[in-house]
């Protein structure tokens, strides 16, 4: 009877980690994609970013973005700074807020401010378009603003009984705002999951380490949905981990040793590569004719610091194979994202 039981709980602990493991596995955001990272960090030594840890990190950024405007309960970028630092009251959260002043300042210095009247804020709506936004202005990424699928969301929101639509003069500065405060917490999590130059594969293990041991963002990360998700991948990797992980001092799960990083203090050499970057031009502030992610010379401030040395230590990142790339429809992909986990 007991040995009953024990298979019964086997299996029912099999399932969940697949299930979990499910909502990263299935199509949902992209922040980052794998080709577009590919070219930008193919001048560096060959760390490779398996499949799965891709998609982990975007959903991690899916729903850190929920977490802000969810804190923020506005798209003003005032509103927008309280909730990150609500969320993330950490020297990063700080640092992040400056990277976005400076995306702020040069979009204002193209384009006049305009106060729209108060509006009631509808955080799904909001959440959705501005997903499609940040996607498209992510430096990491290589979509450009697709108008037609906001249109199709804000029907499918209207149908579905939406209070309110995002003000347009709102949404560009916020997601232009949003985007840098994703691309510097991700190039966090790379340089604490690069430490190690031994490696020339950063799995969804080394992942869920790196999030486990950064002071900076731990705290937050213990209390997403997508921490149990993370953590059910790494352990289908590494079933023994616990004996290979120590709690520190602060709770928080920690290696029991760590390998340098090549540049000694875990930072990223950024003065190597000569990719150009890309601007961040929203469809509000450019004409028709000009492509939303614009070639910026090397001499422009737009972005430069950021798109170059993002991820796992400017690492290669593994080419999708054919069968991994599948093409999804709005609604699906909706449905596969972070929806799946509020």
């Amino acid at each position: 009877m007991a040995g009953s039981f024990e298979s019964l709980a086997g299996l029912w602990q099999t399932a969940h980690i697949l299930r979990q493991s499910a909502l990263i596995y299935t199509a949902g955001p992209s922040y980052i994609s794998s080709r577009s990272a590919d070219v930008i960090l193919s001048d560096v030594r060959p760390i490779k970013l398996k499949l799965e840890a891709l998609r982990s990190i975007n959903v991690f950024l899916d729903e850190f973005l929920h977490k802000i405007l969810n804190a923020a309960g506005s798209l003003s970028t005032d509103s927008l700074k309280a909730g990150l630092n609500k969320i993330l009251p950490t020297a990063l959260g700080k640092e992040a807020v400056l990277e976005a002043e400076l995306e702020l300042k040069a979009y204002w210095e193209r384009n006049t401010p305009h106060t729209p009247a108060k509006q009631e804020f509808d955080l799904q709506w909001s959440f959705e378009l501005l997903r499609l936004k940040c996607e498209a202005y992510s430096t990491m990424n290589d979509s450009d603003e697709d108008l037609e699928a906001e249109k199709r969301l804000n029907e499918r929101m209207i149908n579905a009984g939406g209070s309110s639509s995002p003000h347009n003069s709102l949404m560009a500065p916020a997601a232009l705002y949003l985007t840098a405060i994703l691309e510097h917490v991700l190039s966090n999590v790379g340089r604490v999951a690069s430490r190690d130059s031994s490696r020339t594969v950063a799995t969804v293990h080394d992942l869920f380490v790196a999030l486990c041991e950064d002071s900076s963002m731990y705290s937050m990360f213990k209390g997403m949905k997508v921490y149990e998700q993370i953590d059910s991948l790494s352990k289908m990797q590494h079933p023994r981990r616990s004996k290979s992980m120590s709690k520190s001092s602060s709770g928080r799960a920690s290696p029991a040793s760590r390998t340098a990083s090549p540049h000694g203090d875990g930072r990223i050499s950024r003065e190597s590569s000569s990719t150009p970057s890309r601007l961040r031009v929203s469809s509000e502030s450019a004409s028709p004719s000009v492509t939303t992610l614009l070639a910026q010379p090397a001499n422009g401030r737009v972005s430069y610091e950021k798109s170059r040395a993002k991820l796992f230590g400017r690492s290669s990142i593994d080419q999708e194979s054919p069968e991994d790339i599948r093409q999804h429809g709005d609604d699906a992909k909706s449905s596969n994202s972070f929806d799946l986990m509020v």
